[in-house]
């Protein structure tokens, strides 16, 4: 169930309103945020995503179009931690797929930076909840304080495979 639009974005353009109820999502059956969130990330700015909902009892196709537009949680990503990521779909063996928050940049001398963190690397988890979105990013770090002392695990591809490091860093 749509939950809010906002005002003058994407879906309220593509004429999605609070309560209507996702059925479809591409053609899929059924249809979940994630789902929703999923194939906005396969898709560059301005590519539509094709949906079913139903209103009032009746079926009706939507077309969102895609609005590169920073979330806030990837905004306080940058600004908390000093890191730049962008969120992928990752297939899982089980024929599923998760969120991960893929590493692109590092600022000099964020909090990332001071812990080795590098492009390329995974931010799997903050303060052992693992960030499967950028609404949990934003969730975790909107009201921590300031030189909070946080667990993160990272993960980094060697030539070993992925291998996993937890450690603490200090909230910009």
């Amino acid at each position: 169930v749509v939950d809010t639009v906002a005002p003058g974005g994407p879906a309220e353009r593509a004429g999605l309103r609070p309560g209507d109820l996702l059925l479809e999502c591409e053609g899929g059956t059924p249809c979940s945020v994630y789902a929703f969130k999923a194939a906005v990330l396969r898709r560059g700015e301005g590519e539509k995503v094709a949906l079913r909902v139903r209103r009032a009892g009746s079926e009706t196709p939507v077309e969102v179009a895609v609005a590169l537009e920073e979330h806030p949680g990837l905004g306080l990503l940058r600004k908390r931690l000093g890191l730049g990521v962008r969120p992928r779909v990752v297939p899982q063996g089980d024929g599923g797929s998760t969120l991960k928050m893929f590493v692109q940049e590092v600022r000099k001398g964020g909090a990332a930076e001071r812990i080795g963190m590098q492009a390329g690397d995974v931010l799997e988890s903050i303060a052992g909840a693992a960030l499967e979105s950028a609404d949990e990013a934003e969730s975790l770090l909107r009201d921590a304080p300031r030189a909070q002392l946080v667990s993160v695990v990272v993960l980094r591809e060697t030539r070993r495979g992925w291998q996993s490091r937890e450690t603490e860093l200090s909230l910009d």
